[in-house]
C-alpha cells in the first residue's frame, strides 16, 4: 500500500510537468532558496564550444569547480579531493567519444531508446569514481550533456525510482545504471510535454542565462521542479 502511495505521488507530480504556471512556480520558488546559480551558468558557458575545442584540462578544471562547490562537504574528505583531478581525466579519456555524441543530442527530439548502451555505460564509468559517485556523476555527465542528461539528488532518485518496473523499496535501486537509464527515460516522457519555450521567456533566472550567453537547458527547468518538489524546505 505505501508503495502504490509513493508511485501515485510522483505520477501525479509528473502530470503537473505540462502546466506553464506550476513549472513555474517550482522555478521560482528554486530561485528563491538557490539563488541565482550563476556557477552552474558560467559552468556551461565555458564548456559551450566547438567539439575541438574541448580538451581534457579544460574538462578538468571546470567540473572539478563545480563539483567543490555543488558539495563542498563531500571533498572534505582528502581521499575524494585528492583523486577527483584525475578521475575527471580518466572519465573524459574513457567515455569523451559516447560524451561528444550525447552532447549533439536534445531530450526534446532524441529518445533514448537507441542511446541505451552509451547512457549506461557512461553513468556506470562515472559512478564508479569514488571522488565522483553517482549523484555527483549525474551532475558531471549533465553539465557535459546538458541538452540531453538531466541531473539528480538522492531524494529525486528515490522519487522516481517509485514509478520504476519492479519497484519494491523506496530506497536505492540495486542496478543503478538500469536505473539511471529508466530516469532519463521518464525525464524525457516529461520534457516532451513541458511548455519549454513559454517557461524560459517567464523563467526567473533568464537574465542571467543570456548575461552568460547561454540557454536554459529543458533538464535544467526539470531538475528545479525536481529539486522543489522532492526536497521540502525544513521549517525552523
Amino acid at each position: 500500500m505505501k508503495g502504490e502511495t509513493a508511485r501515485l505521488k510522483i505520477r501525479r507530480y509528473l502530470d503537473q510537468m505540462g502546466d506553464e504556471s506550476k513549472i513555474l512556480e517550482y522555478c521560482r520558488n528554486y530561485e528563491n532558496r538557490e539563488g541565482s546559480d550563476l556557477l552552474y551558468y558560467l559552468a556551461l558557458q565555458n564548456l559551450d564550444r566547438p567539439e575541438k575545442e574541448l580538451n581534457v584540462e579544460l574538462v578538468i578544471s571546470v567540473l572539478k569547480m563545480f563539483l567543490y562547490e555543488w558539495n563542498f562537504n563531500f571533498y572534505r574528505v582528502k581521499d575524494r579531493r585528492d583523486n577527483l583531478e584525475h578521475d575527471l581525466g580518466d572519465l573524459w579519456n574513457r567515455g569523451g567519444d559516447r560524451i561528444l555524441r550525447m552532447r549533439k543530442m536534445d531530450i526534446r527530439k532524441d529518445s533514448p531508446g537507441p542511446h541505451k548502451k552509451d547512457i549506461i555505460s557512461l553513468f556506470k564509468l562515472a559512478s564508479e569514481f569514488k571522488s565522483i559517485g553517482s549523484i555527483g556523476g549525474a551532475k558531471a555527465l549533465h553539465m557535459l550533456c546538458p541538452s540531453y542528461l538531466t541531473p539528480f539528488d538522492n531524494q529525486i532518485w528515490t522519487a522516481y525510482h517509485r514509478d520504476h518496473e519492479g519497484y519494491h523499496t523506496p530506497q536505492t535501486c540495486k542496478n543503478d545504471e538500469a536505473c539511471y537509464y529508466n530516469f532519463i527515460k521518464q525525464c524525457h516522457n516529461t520534457i516532451l510535454k513541458l511548455p519549454y519555450q513559454k517557461v524560459v521567456n517567464r523563467h526567473p533566472n533568464r537574465k542571467v542565462a543570456a548575461k552568460f550567453r547561454v540557454d536554459i537547458p529543458p533538464t535544467k527547468i526539470l531538475d528545479e521542479c525536481n529539486w522543489i518538489r522532492w526536497n521540502p524546505k525544513k521549517s525552523k
